[in-house]
């Protein structure tokens, strides 16, 4: 698998938090794609089938998609 950007193997995911001076990094690894494609396979024909699984982070709620749309079922129209 190769970027768009720099036509190089990505060997490493990272998220930068500039103002904690910070970088939380992982390395990206053949095998760790292949689970990611199956998992998203698997995430993406569930919802394909009416079947998204609910966060188990309640925290999450607050920038899901799900509730923007009003599909979740915890989502009434009152919600933000």
């Amino acid at each position: 698998m190769q970027t768009a950007i720099g036509g190089m193997p990505v060997t490493r995911f990272a998220f930068q938090f500039s103002r904690a001076e910070t970088q939380v990094s992982t390395p990206v690894t053949d095998v760790l794609r292949a689970e990611g494609r199956e998992r998203m396979s698997e995430v993406l024909a569930a919802i394909g089938r009416g079947e998204a699984p609910l966060t188990v982070h309640p925290k999450e709620c607050a920038y899901c998609g799900f509730k923007a749309a009003g599909w979740c079922p915890g989502v009434n129209d009152k919600a933000e």
